[in-house]
């Protein structure tokens, strides 16, 4: 890799640790070779292609931002070229934006702003929080572009949805995010339930004693008393995640971290969000942040112009980033504390108020409990398959096994809720909270 490279069409060579290529006379040329237009022919060639001592290297060349740096390599090389939107990233704004249309709410596909500083993958529209902007980040992308990209949202208005499928994306914690199972093909964005695994939390109070680890207050030993914990929620699917944003049953919040730079950004009911801040204000994390986004190239170091072949040379090993999402819990005991004496609290478990969470929960084993038999509807009968007649694929037996899986996930978070542990009667408490959940979805029939 190099950050020199030969224009075969311009005859110039570009300099591609300056701002300018080397080429002030050409305010262009840094869009031009980056998103080269594929109806015209490779231009850019190695340097080498007239060695003073005879040699020429063939091979043409092509630009990626790697890390924030422009580089140059060769088309044979291991590196990956820059590609445009490919075909799961498509088929994920098109899901997103029809889901929010069925639920009744405004999307828009590439929405761009009057000025131009902002595009948008999807922008949906929202209730009194505002809009929701839908950026999914499969691609590499730096963490100051991320906090960049999300402050200039936050100044048009839009509260970013940063979208993506591995914990160790950048854009984690730099901005309102939720991450997705991992996407291997684009098929499954239009034929399978999506898991929101990352992203949103719930709040609890957990009693400070052996096992819960340095109380946060005094930040040694245990203290007796209660603290709060963020958990990472269970039983989140992407369609129904898309509207309650919108509707604003989920809203973001930010928390500081007091031992780093930085902190974490989670979505969150707005009961858990309001218990947590106690009518305190909450940080606003884009203050002084500006709104351009990060332009490739900020971290360059400007070198003179390179004329070797640098084809075959290893380039520098790429370091495995450890994971940005892991799922702990993040104890927030400095925040948020009461006396054993006075309880967990009525905001978190209140035997006479059906949670919101579990609500969410019992709707999500329907919806895992109806994919289930769905894939078993599929399957041949078994009697056909005792006979003989039919066999059953191995991709069908994987796919059951994770509804299965998925389904257990659900029930084991349902039953954990400790608002079980505070009412009088569980089986009564189970028929309020059905008929809770029953009255939902016959109302969002009603509403279709």
């Amino acid at each position: 890799m190099t950050q020199t490279v030969w224009h075969a069409g311009y005859r110039i060579a570009i300099n591609l640790s300056l701002d300018d290529l080397g080429h002030p006379d050409r305010p262009g040329l840094w869009e031009e070779i980056y998103k080269p237009d594929p109806s015209r022919p490779r231009l850019l060639r190695c340097m080498a292609i007239d060695d003073d001592d005879g040699t020429e290297c063939p091979e043409a060349m092509y630009i990626l931002v790697r890390d924030g740096l422009r580089i140059a390599s060769h088309w044979r090389s291991g590196a990956k070229p820059h590609r445009n939107e490919g075909p799961k990233h498509k088929a994920l704004k098109e899901r997103i934006a029809n889901v929010a249309q069925r639920a009744g709410f405004a999307a828009d596909v590439e929405d761009v702003s009057a000025d131009g500083t902002r595009r948008t993958d999807v922008l949906v529209g929202g209730g009194d929080g505002g809009p929701i902007g839908w950026e999914i980040q499969f691609s590499h992308i730096t963490g100051p572009a991320a906090i960049k990209r999300t402050a200039t949202a936050k100044v048009h208005g839009i509260t970013p949805m940063w979208t993506v499928d591995h914990d160790r994306s950048q854009v984690i914690d730099r901005g309102p995010w939720n991450r997705l199972d991992k996407i291997t093909d684009w098929r499954q964005v239009a034929g399978k339930q999506l898991n929101v695994r990352g992203g949103v939390r719930t709040l609890r109070m957990e009693r400070c004693q052996k096992g819960f680890g340095p109380c946060p207050v005094k930040k040694r030993g245990s203290c007796g008393d209660w603290h709060g914990v963020w958990l990472a929620a269970r039983g989140v699917y992407l369609d129904s995640f898309v509207a309650e944003t919108a509707a604003g049953e989920y809203v973001p919040l930010y928390r500081p971290a007091t031992t780093r730079r930085g902190g974490n950004y989670m979505w969150v009911t707005p009961v858990d969000k309001a218990e947590f801040l106690q009518d305190r204000t909450e940080v606003d994390p884009y203050a002084g942040v500006g709104t351009l986004e990060t332009e490739p190239g900020d971290c360059q170091v400007p070198k003179p112009i390179d004329p070797r072949c640098h084809y075959g040379e290893p380039g520098k090993p790429a370091t495995k980033r450890a994971p940005r999402d892991t799922g702990d819990r993040i104890a927030v005991g400095e925040w948020l504390t009461r006396a054993f004496a006075d309880g967990p609290g009525v905001g978190v478990t209140d035997p006479d108020r059906v949670p919101d969470e579990l609500v969410r929960l019992q709707l999500a084993f329907l919806r895992a409990d109806a994919e289930c038999e769905r894939i078993s509807a599929a399957l041949p009968s078994s009697l056909d398959v005792v006979a003989g007649l039919a066999v059953i694929d191995a991709q069908q037996r994987v796919d059951l096994e994770v509804a299965r899986a998925e389904r257990l996930e659900v029930v084991l978070a349902k039953y954990e809720h400790p608002w079980w542990g505070v009412v009088a009667n569980r089986y009564e408490a189970d028929v309020r909270l059905r008929a809770v959940v029953q009255e939902r979805v016959d109302r969002a029939r009603r509403q279709v």
